[in-house]
């Protein structure tokens, strides 16, 4: 039986945003200003950076522990539709 009583909860939002004339996608990682955790945010900001497909990266995130809470779109004037996906994860 796993021990939680010293975990704390992490939250994420993954937003994906189109790449004009260009089949791939930005993707970035939003975890706040002060998340208050040693986890390491850079790492999984350099691992999206690589990927082309937002099934990949929200399989990435899924195998670094990370789980999809929500999903919404936001149709920015300037950027066009940007795909939120709000994940959490259990750390110590």
């Amino acid at each position: 039986m796993e021990d939680n009583s010293y975990a704390v909860e992490q939250y994420c939002i993954v937003i994906a945003s189109p790449q004009y004339f260009s089949s791939k996608i930005k993707l970035l990682i939003d975890f706040g200003k002060e998340s208050g955790t040693n986890y390491d945010q850079q790492t999984d900001n350099e691992a999206l950076n690589t990927m082309t497909s937002l099934v990949d990266a929200l399989n990435y995130m899924s195998k670094q522990g990370w789980q999809l809470i929500s999903s919404y779109t936001y149709n920015d004037p300037n950027k066009g539709s940007l795909q939120h996906y709000m994940m959490r994860k259990k750390v110590r």
